[in-house]
């Protein structure tokens, strides 16, 4: 049975390309662009791994990871944004990312740190 990522991405563009890219690698994929109760459907999907925007419409992306971390879910998440400042980067790590990727970004990168992750949390 192969391990679920859940993706949390506003561009539908991106979220179709990573969605095959992920299935491609032999994941299964649950995607969003919806916001509400991300953190429920997180753990109501099993996910391994959360790929999350932080540029998000409702809530931003720090919002999420924290939700997921105050309700006690260890998942691994790996925050894609075109945020770049060092400041977002080290607020990303301190609320919980597991990971942080600028975009624009490499696939074959993001797939070795979703590998690595996966890895590294089994």
């Amino acid at each position: 049975m192969p391990h679920t990522i859940f993706l949390v991405e506003d561009d539908p563009a991106l979220r179709g390309e990573l969605r095959t890219l992920l299935e491609r690698y032999g994941y299964a994929c649950a995607a969003t662009d919806d916001y509400e109760d991300v953190a429920g459907q997180v753990c109501r999907s099993g996910a391994r791994l959360v790929l999350l925007d932080l540029n998000l419409p409702r809530y931003d992306g720090y919002h999420v990871c924290r939700a997921l971390r105050e309700q006690g879910d260890n998942v691994p998440v790996i925050i894609l944004t075109a945020r770049e400042e060092e400041d977002d980067k080290v607020r990303g790590l301190e609320i919980g990312a597991d990971d942080y990727i600028t975009k624009p970004f490499s696939m074959r990168e993001l797939m070795a740190r979703v590998k690595a992750t996966i890895r590294r949390t089994a």
